[in-house]
């Protein structure tokens, strides 16, 4: 999967969007994954507008960050919005 794309799987009874970040060099050397997390839709939203449980790990796979996006709107808005607003909710930004 390239760098940075959403892949999408569906569960028995949540969808669930893996974030992967992978460093592929120019050398042509083998890709390797840098992080990964996962936006969990927690099944308590609406048709229109959906809600989030977000979770961030380190390179060892151990959770880093955690936050929830609630009231997603996600008839309007895509994959990456989702994306912007649960790396906000994880407050990466802040040390």
């Amino acid at each position: 999967m390239p760098p940075g794309r959403l892949r999408v799987t569906e569960g028995e009874d949540l969808e669930v969007l893996h974030v992967t970040i992978e460093l592929s060099p120019s050398s042509g050397s083998k890709r390797r994954i840098l992080v990964e997390g996962t936006i969990t839709n927690d099944g308590t939203g609406t048709l229109t507008s959906g809600n989030y449980r977000v979770r961030l790990c380190r390179r060892d796979g151990l959770p880093w960050r955690e936050g929830v996006v609630l009231g997603f709107p996600r008839k309007r808005r895509g994959p990456w919005h989702l994306l912007h607003l649960a790396l906000e909710a994880c407050e990466v930004d802040k040390r």
